[in-house]
């Protein structure tokens, strides 16, 4: 065998000898592993949006300049300027004289000139909490809005009013305190994750009440008594009606005082031979007298 044959056969067996094992088991040639990055968490960011009623201008916290853009009618220079203007704080941003309410709504927006509409309607208290405010989690495009820097961009925010109910005070959101108009930003949010807050202050405005109805007092009705009407329960008796003749032991008699009437005069004057009435009445009261007379005696004797 020729010499760099021997050479061959020797460098082969010797790579027989590292391989073998390794193929014997069944085992591969490991491979250079491919670094990964690992995947970024999603940012969480929720928004609170809280609507308070107060009884006066004088209560509402003032932003940092109220009377640039003022959509308060005028009140701008009424407001409370003791209140920070740093990052809203409903722990400190809230007078105790106002009170939350349900059933007021937000918009989002895209730009200051609320122009376009980002989402639905807000409404606070869908809940049932009775808290007066609304919370959601800013989905992937609200987010990315809310990240941009630098005027106009970012998401704006404002309240959809009734000014019959409470007009307008001022509107905070999240560090947008600067104006008095009806809508704020949120922006430079940064990636980390947070709750932010946005207020909307409105000054309730006085509900008139219709003066009522005076009820007319019922007229009593006139009561005309009747004869013997029955007064109270007791029934009135007419009084008895005295008899003319008077009767002593059965005989009667003409009363005292009582007036003799008048002789009748006869249809037919021309009869003298009837007996005038006068006469007779005279005879009958002698009769009469004579008669009594007679009682008298009797009872005399008898005694």
């Amino acid at each position: 065998m020729k010499p760099y044959r021997v050479l061959l056969s020797a460098a082969a067996l010797g790579l027989l000898a590292l391989v073998g094992p390794a193929t014997a088991s069944g085992a591969s040639v490991p491979l250079a592993r491919q670094a990964v990055a690992p995947a970024a968490a999603a940012q969480t960011v929720q928004l609170t949006l809280i609507k308070v009623i107060c009884p006066s201008y004088s209560v509402v916290p003032a932003n940092q300049n109220p009377t640039i853009h003022d959509q308060t009618g005028g009140h701008a220079g009424q407001l409370d300027t003791s209140y920070q203007t740093v990052l809203v704080n409903p722990a400190t941003d809230i007078p105790k004289v106002c009170m939350r309410a349900d059933g007021w709504q937000f918009q989002l927006y895209n730009s200051d000139a609320a122009s376009t509409a980002v989402g639905l309607p807000l409404t606070t208290g869908t809940d049932g909490s009775g808290t007066g405010s609304v919370t959601i989690t800013l989905d992937a495009s609200e987010l990315a809005l809310a990240q941009t820097a630098g005027f106009p961009t970012g998401l704006w925010v404002a309240e959809m009013e009734q000014p019959s109910v409470a007009t307008f005070g001022a509107l905070r959101c999240y560090q947008d305190i600067l104006h008095g108009d009806n809508i704020e930003n949120v922006r430079d949010l940064g990636t980390t994750d947070q709750h932010i807050y946005c207020i909307a202050y409105n000054v309730a405005v006085a509900q008139s009440t219709p003066a009522p109805t005076p009820t007319p007092a019922p007229t009593p009705t006139p009561v005309v008594p009747t004869p013997f009407q029955s007064v109270q329960g007791a029934t009135a008796t007419p009084a008895a009606t005295p008899t003319p003749f008077q009767s002593v032991q059965g005989e009667t008699a003409i009363p005292v005082g009582t007036p003799t009437p008048p002789p009748t005069a006869t249809s037919g004057g021309s009869n003298n031979s009837s007996t005038p009435m006068g006469a007779l009445l005279i005879c009958l009261a002698f009769g009469g007298l004579g008669l009594l007379a007679v009682q008298a005696q009797r009872r005399t004797v008898r005694r």
